[in-house]
């Protein structure tokens, strides 16, 4: 089913090698297509903006438990939130 018109929604991504970005703008394609006003960044772009008025999906490899190269940043701040 379609979404209200102009819904808010940010796809975050976190990727060395590519899968994981190319895997979030079809996500992002698709959530537009379905009626979101959807934005896409690297998880390291949004270090504390994350929104409270937008859904948010995150998708990320990992490496060996350790965060890809641009979400370096995004990882601890999210880990010291209350």
């Amino acid at each position: 089913s379609r979404v209200r018109e102009a819904s808010p929604l940010v796809v975050l991504y976190g990727s060395n090698s590519g899968t994981s970005e190319s895997f979030a703008r079809q996500l992002q394609r698709q959530a537009q297509k379905s009626g979101y006003l959807c934005e896409l960044a690297p998880l390291d772009a949004r270090v504390g903006q994350l929104p409270r008025d937008a859904r948010v999906l995150v998708v990320t490899a990992s490496y060996e438990g350790q965060p890809p190269d641009n979400a370096v940043h995004f990882v601890p701040w999210l880990e010291g939130l209350a």
